[in-house]
């Protein structure tokens, strides 16, 4: 990790009750949002706005005309839709395990990994990055879906930064060669103790000035495209603004 990711995690320190009331409730006999285990349908409802009339088959079978394997990570999801589409490999991360015995049965067939962790913590993302280097031979992911409805708001609050950082992550776990991110977007972020529904519109502007990017109309869901000259780095705003 470079400085920037380190100094990032070490706001987290601030926040440590937060993430675990989080954590505590979200393993409760009904969790706390109660929107879990949806498939490809409804994720290709989610992002429809940027499939161009597709639907995730459809994306994942024009990967398969370029590639000999697809390996796609499900982010802050428990996986379902990773077991409904044609993968050579998945991984879901979530932070509990709800599966029943037939859909881990499903996963050993389907070669599909869970990690169960929160994904502000350093741990976690070291698990994530031995996992993709082993399963894609250090090629990076085809696919990143990160749809976690209300979960997304479980971050911590006043650090916007700490989003970019996630983003930054799923990025340096793609494949150069058009590996794709499907992404929820916020409806709003918390900067200085007040919520700030137009810190957003500035970074995606500039993220299309950037790399291959594409934000829905309603600016809920962004895609981003890794190619083989994408920076390693993408742009974040600056922490004063």
């Amino acid at each position: 990790m470079n400085k920037r990711d380190n100094q990032l995690f070490r706001k987290l320190l601030q926040h440590r009750r937060d993430i675990r009331a989080v954590i505590t409730a979200e393993k409760s006999e009904k969790g706390k949002w109660g929107i879990y285990g949806e498939g490809k349908f409804s994720y290709t409802q989610t992002f429809e706005k940027l499939l161009d009339g597709r639907s995730l088959d459809d994306l994942i079978r024009e990967k398969r005309e370029k590639t000999d394997t697809v390996v796609a990570l499900d982010l802050m999801g428990e996986g379902q839709v990773l077991r409904e589409v044609d993968i050579d490999a998945g991984l879901a991360v979530t932070l509990v395990d709800r599966r029943s015995s037939e859909k881990k049965q499903i996963d050993m067939e389907k070669d599909i990994d869970m990690i169960t962790d929160n994904v502000v913590y350093k741990s976690t993302w070291r698990q994530i990055e031995g996992w993709v280097a082993r399963s894609t031979k250090k090629r990076g992911l085809d696919f990143i879906f990160c749809r976690p409805i209300g979960g997304i708001y479980t971050l911590p609050k006043d650090d916007m930064d700490l989003y970019y950082y996630l983003v930054q992550q799923m990025w340096n776990m793609l494949s150069p060669e058009n590996g794709m991110i499907l992404s929820q977007a916020p409806l709003y972020i918390h900067r200085n103790g007040r919520t700030r529904q137009d810190l957003l519109a500035p970074w995606f502007n500039t993220l299309m000035e950037t790399v291959h990017c594409r934000i829905a109309d309603d600016r809920l869901s962004f895609q981003l495209i890794k190619t083989p000259d994408a920076p390693a780095l993408l742009p974040t705003l600056p922490t004063s603004q």
